[in-house]
């Protein structure tokens, strides 16, 4: 919330000056943690957002700006107050990873395309069961996340699947209609989708 800024960027109203304050808040509580299993975590926050980008608010109207920075320092409070409370329960030393933080983030982001829960947010197929339409890709992604078991993608893997269940839990959809394609159409194709995501995370991290 913090590190957004402006769509329209206005000189006169740079959000990363008027949430100062905050953001330094922010970087001491980084540098307070820094070595501890703690910091590791808030490093991978602050690089999955780099990675996937961290949007932007639309600021031209000088109302609307002035609510999204307020809105910014209330979700920032809450979540500060959060972070400090369960950063004892991450206290061990950081962790050993022997990716690049800028790697594993991409491998993360590139994760992240893949349909990662066993769950269905909206109805697919008008004529068949969502598990049915979504059996063999899931099936492609599970044994994809067998193949990683040892390797150093592998808690990588499930920090995406596990930030995947979370923003399901706490987002609202409004569905479109279910397609009334042929089932078997739709089936296959959710599964050469998946088939091809997974075949480009292979080649694009060298994973064999």
């Amino acid at each position: 919330m913090v590190l957004m800024e402006s769509c329209q960027r206005n000189p006169a109203f740079a959000r990363s000056r008027v949430l100062a304050p905050e953001i330094a808040l922010l970087d001491q509580l980084e540098a307070e943690l820094e070595e501890s299993n703690a910091g590791y975590q808030l490093e991978i926050a602050r690089r999955d957002i780099e990675a996937s980008g961290a949007g932007c608010w639309s600021d031209s109207d000088p109302r609307f700006a002035q609510r999204h920075v307020e809105m910014a320092r209330e979700d920032f409070g809450r979540a500060y107050r959060r972070l400090v409370s369960l950063a004892p329960q991450l206290a061990g030393p950081w962790p050993h990873d022997p990716l690049p933080p800028e790697i594993s983030a991409s491998f993360r982001k590139a994760v992240s395309a893949l349909p990662l829960t066993g769950e269905v947010m909206c109805r697919i197929s008008e004529y068949r069961d969502d598990r049915w339409i979504m059996g063999p890709a899931w099936q492609a992604v599970s044994a994809f996340r067998e193949s990683l078991k040892g390797t150093a993608y592998a808690p990588h893997y499930d920090m995406a699947r596990e930030d995947a269940v979370f923003i399901e839990s706490i987002t609202v959809v409004e569905c479109a209609a279910p397609s009334r394609d042929a089932p078997e159409e739709v089936r296959d194709a959710v599964e050469r989708h998946a088939a091809s995501t997974i075949a480009n995370i292979r080649r694009d991290f060298d994973i064999r």
